[in-house]
């Protein structure tokens, strides 16, 4: 049992790995989602304008990062996945209803995600 959990975390690290990889290899990126995300929080006090306004920035500061030249096939699997999502990242400064992060879906899937992780997964014998 000992051995397939070990297996099984060391399995979920290396799956997870490249994901990391990516954002330490992307401190602009990183900073660019950190402001958004900081903007998002304080959407309700902002007037429309300064909205439209950061959200044109934010699009600038993206389309700058997406052409950059990379030389590590981590940065260009990174551009690939911005280019290709790069539609979702700011909807929240349209819509009103979206929230500016994911945390509250995250939330709610955590009772679950920890029942898996100590009972070793939902499997079927």
């Amino acid at each position: 049992m000992r051995i397939a959990r070990h297996r099984q975390d060391t399995e979920y690290r290396r799956k997870k790995a490249p994901l990391n990889q990516l954002f330490e290899g992307s401190p602009r990126l990183r900073a660019l989602l950190r402001w958004v995300i900081r903007v998002g929080r304080r959407r309700g006090a902002l007037k429309s304008t300064t909205l439209r306004q950061y959200h044109a920035k934010a699009e600038r500061r993206l389309n700058a990062l997406v052409v950059l030249p990379t030389a590590q096939p981590v940065g260009r699997a990174l551009q690939a996945t911005v280019k290709a999502w790069r539609t979702k990242f700011f909807v929240f400064f349209e819509d009103p209803d979206v929230p500016a992060t994911n945390n509250a879906c995250e939330r709610e899937i955590r009772p679950s995600v920890v029942f898996r992780k100590v009972t070793g997964g939902f499997r079927s014998p």
